[in-house]
């Protein structure tokens, strides 16, 4: 170990001391050479350009994340814009074949016949109910008349009381719901619109019982069958007209009826039970309705196809 001067007061120090301990002056050993210094500077450089070029790197790599997020986004909207301009272009089609479809259908299930007794054995099976409602006491009903080589179609709202009728026609069964109804007016006698008012409006009456005249024991008969009950629509011509509903009640799923048959000479009257589901029948018929009362109905079967008893079944379970 040697001794040296300290550089700012000049004692003498030992040349191992870090700093002089009259004045505290550093010695050389921990003053860095300019050599050291410069080596240190560009450590610390070098460290902060790392640092620089880290941040960089993540930011870069942030920035590409979103332009993918973005561009992912896009193409998802697009195939999701195209999707729905081709469901968009399908549409017109689609809505074109429903109506088409909703006619054709109309005959896929038996509508109920309006018999036309007034206008004509011409017109007679052509007309059928599609829909029908009351509503504030007014009758609103759809009906098409089956053609020889095309279908029409009509829409009427009928007031049974006064009598009057408005309504309007198309030729396909999508354009009645636009159709303007008009006014009112009253129908022509012994034509289709007279017809289709003698069966909606009677259809909405209660039947009325043919009155008893207990003095003589016998049946007060009304003046015209026709104009007091519910005519029954027969398939047979020589049938249709001739039978009429003059009372039916319900009972644990049983439809119970009376009817009048008007002959050419006579008169016939007849109850009948019917079990709608499984087309079954019994029935007892008479010369004069006070019979009717006490009379045996007889077992159930099943009415033979195509004659009056199935015609009544058809009518009563529709």
């Amino acid at each position: 170990m040697a001794l040296i001067n300290c550089p700012e007061c000049s004692k003498s120090i030992s040349d191992q001391s870090t700093s002089c301990p009259s004045c505290g002056f550093p010695t050389a050993r921990t003053v860095p050479s300019p050599l050291q210094q410069v080596e240190d500077n560009n450590s610390r450089a070098s460290s902060r350009q790392r640092q620089k070029n880290s941040g960089c790197s993540g930011a870069i790599i942030f920035l590409l994340l979103i332009i993918v997020a973005i561009s992912y986004w896009l193409v998802n909207s697009y195939d999701n814009y195209t999707e729905k301009a081709r469901q968009y272009s399908e549409e017109p089609s689609e809505t074109h074949e429903e109506p088409l479809q909703v006619e054709n259908s109309l005959f896929d299930s038996e509508l109920t016949q309006i018999p036309m007794l007034l206008s004509g054995s011409s017109e007679d099976g052509r007309y059928f109910v599609i829909s029908h409602f009351t509503s504030y006491e007014l009758e609103h009903i759809e009906y098409v008349r089956r053609g020889n080589e095309s279908d029409s179609y009509g829409q009427m709202q009928i007031n049974c009381e006064k009598h009057e009728i408005r309504k309007s026609s198309s030729e396909s069964f999508k354009g009645l719901p636009s159709a303007e109804l008009g006014d009112w007016h009253t129908p022509t006698p012994d034509w289709t619109d007279q017809d289709i008012i003698n069966f909606i409006c009677k259809k909405q009456s209660v039947p009325k019982q043919p009155q008893l005249n207990t003095e003589r024991n016998a049946v007060e008969e009304p003046v015209s069958t026709s104009e007091t009950f519910v005519s029954i629509p027969m398939s047979d011509s020589f049938e249709n007209g001739r039978y009429f509903l003059t009372s039916q009640t319900t009972e644990n799923g049983i439809e119970n009826i009376e009817y009048i048959r008007e002959g050419n000479d006579n008169t016939s009257y007849a109850k009948m039970q019917i079990k709608c589901l499984d087309n079954e029948i019994r029935k007892y018929s008479a010369d004069n309705s006070n019979a009717l009362q006490s009379a045996d109905m007889g077992d159930w079967y099943t009415p033979t196809p195509d004659w009056t008893d199935q015609d009544i079944v058809n009518f009563i379970c529709k």
